[in-house]
């Protein structure tokens, strides 16, 4: 009885996931999901979300877009023929669609991180030049500044707090963020940290070159708009 009283996600909707995602584990090669876990990753690895429930969901759509797209035909008095091909479609349309809201989420987030970063950049600037240290102007712009980049920063600096050297933490910083503005700034840290640069006159740098790419990107843009 208590069992029945459960709504019917729990009852069966996360069982049958689960089970899918076991079947999906010893059936799905490697490398696919290697794919799909690092493209979670990149999209903020959302809670409650892992890669074998995204190929248990592909699965589960390959499973009925083939009776869904043939029942549909026979629905619009198609041949047979016609029935199997729509089918067939119906099952890579929706098995596709899982992977499509996947990427769409990773495109998403990194490009909000690119455009975040040439401020926070100025922000953690204008901290270290008012006498905060690096890493308190880290836990600055973390605390304040909401959005998926300070979410990333936020967890380098968990990282750190954990026992990982800074430049370490940089590193899986940008192996979280596809953005190629990010990875050169990690770099330029990195570097001024090995040799003993100012980290305010870096990150004075890297702001004033930010802004200069993300205006010629807006620029480009503008340009393809008649096309």
């Amino acid at each position: 009885e208590e069992h029945l009283t459960e709504d019917f996600v729990t009852r069966v909707m996360s069982p049958l996931v689960k089970a899918l995602a076991g079947l999906a584990r010893k059936l799905s090669p490697g490398g696919a999901r290697d794919r799909v876990a690092k493209k979670l990753v990149f999209a903020g690895s959302p809670t409650g979300w892992d890669a074998e429930k995204v190929l248990a969901f592909k699965g589960m759509a390959l499973i009925l877009g083939g009776p869904l797209g043939y029942s549909l035909a026979q629905l619009l008095n198609r041949s047979p023929a016609i029935s199997l091909l729509l089918g067939g479609m119906g099952a890579m349309t929706l098995f596709l669609i899982p992977g499509a809201m996947l990427g769409q989420a990773v495109i998403r987030r990194q490009e909000a991180i690119r455009r975040a970063l040439p401020d926070t950049l100025d922000l953690l600037s204008i901290s270290v030049e008012a006498g905060l240290g690096f890493d308190a102007a880290l836990m600055q712009v973390s605390r304040k500044v909401p959005g998926a980049l300070s979410q990333e920063i936020g967890r380098m600096i968990h990282e750190m707090q954990l026992g990982s050297s800074r430049a370490n933490a940089f590193r899986h910083l940008a192996d979280r963020i596809t953005a190629e503005e990010v990875r050169g700034f990690v770099l330029a840290m990195i570097q001024a940290d090995v040799f003993g640069v100012s980290i305010a006159n870096v990150l004075r740098a890297q702001s004033r070159e930010l802004r200069i790419r993300r205006r010629q990107r807006a620029e480009e843009r503008a340009m393809k708009i008649p096309v």
